[in-house]
């Protein structure tokens, strides 16, 4: 019998473990503002916005296993968070549903000037699809 898969699963394996807790000590090691800081960056935009904003920062402050981390409004998905299109994508539908706040047809989509890239335009993304909701809902 052949070794030779065996040692390529492994190999893989001890790839996967070794990405994912270099990541973990990565986050865990960051220093960002604390909660309340996080939210105070948000203040101008009214209590609903805070609101928002502290929902974000305890969803993304939970991904470091074992510890929080403090999140940063100008963190980068793609260069902090190693996220892509689609983990944007299902945060954002994650976020909403903790929101209580319905996904907009992809036509009230299309027509929104903002494009995620940090966790601030999460923020505001999340406000506008509020303020894009089919009656009056509150947050």
């Amino acid at each position: 019998m052949n070794a030779l898969p065996y040692i390529a699963i492994a190999a893989v394996a001890v790839w996967f473990i070794s990405a994912t807790v270099a990541y973990q000590v990565k986050l865990r090691r960051r220093r960002g503002p604390s909660r309340d800081a996080f939210i105070a960056a948000f203040s101008s935009g009214g209590e609903v916005l805070e609101r928002i904003a502290g929902t974000v920062y305890d969803y993304y402050s939970a991904l470091a296993i074992g510890r929080r981390y403090a999140v940063s409004p100008d963190d980068s998905y793609e260069e902090v968070l190693r996220a892509g299109r689609e983990e944007i994508d299902d945060d954002a539908a994650e976020l909403l549903s903790q929101l209580r706040l319905q996904m907009p047809t992809q036509q009230v989509l299309d027509d929104c000037p903002i494009r995620i890239a940090t966790i601030r335009d999460m923020v505001h993304w999340l406000d506008w699809v509020r303020t894009h909701q089919p009656g009056n809902v509150r947050v």
